[in-house]
């Protein structure tokens, strides 16, 4: 009973794993071989296209700091999520960038005169995928947000019940033993001869 539900666990971990293995692999291929991937593309970085201009009248207390500017235009704007916020002290410029896997938007909020400028980030699958591999943690104040940071801890879990449930079948597997040692030895061989040259 224990072996059958051992591997239950193992084959249905796998299954929930398909997606994320796919990303994380894929992602890591893109960011091992950075300079080949970015030789697709005519620029360095990904252009941003005109969606929208419209005037933005919305005056905001002098004391009220560029963070708290960001989210009300962000909220008026009905786009809330994770962002970053640039201010410019000359003119009052606020550049909020609002992360997304597919596509960055780019928000120009320029107070005179009292304009927005919306873009959107041209798309490009290497971007996605390194985006997806380094989104993490629970540091935005979004349920959204939360709740990818909750997945990726379950997808974490999952790993490892994944690789534990391995060592039991391949223990359980007596004809199995040698070559099982051979590939655990082998690995953390390696694993240990490119930490102590690295």
């Amino acid at each position: 009973m224990l072996s059958t539900l051992i591997r239950r666990i193992h084959m249905y971990a796998g299954l929930f794993l398909i997606p994320w293995m796919l990303v994380y692999s894929l992602s890591t291929l893109v960011m091992n071989h950075r300079q080949w991937v970015a030789s697709w593309y005519s620029t360095a970085q990904p252009s941003f296209q005109l969606v929208e201009e419209k005037d933005y009248g919305k005056q905001f207390s002098s004391d009220l700091d560029s963070d708290l500017r960001a989210d009300a235009i962000l909220g008026d704007l009905g786009m809330q999520g994770a962002h970053r916020v640039r201010s410019s002290r000359d003119n009052g410029e606020l550049v909020i960038e609002r992360f997304a896997p597919l596509g960055t938007m780019r928000i120009t909020w320029r107070p005179d005169p009292g304009k927005i400028r919306i873009e959107r980030e041209d798309m490009r699958a290497s971007t996605i995928l390194e985006r997806l591999h380094r989104r993490r943690g629970y540091q935005h104040p979004y349920l959204k947000e939360d709740a990818y940071a909750f997945f990726v801890d379950a997808a974490i879990v999952m790993m490892m019940a994944w690789s534990l449930s391995g060592v039991w079948m391949w223990w359980d597997m007596k004809i199995g033993r040698k070559w099982g040692w051979i590939s655990l030895g082998g690995g953390a061989a390696l694993y240990a001869v490119f930490m102590v040259l690295m």
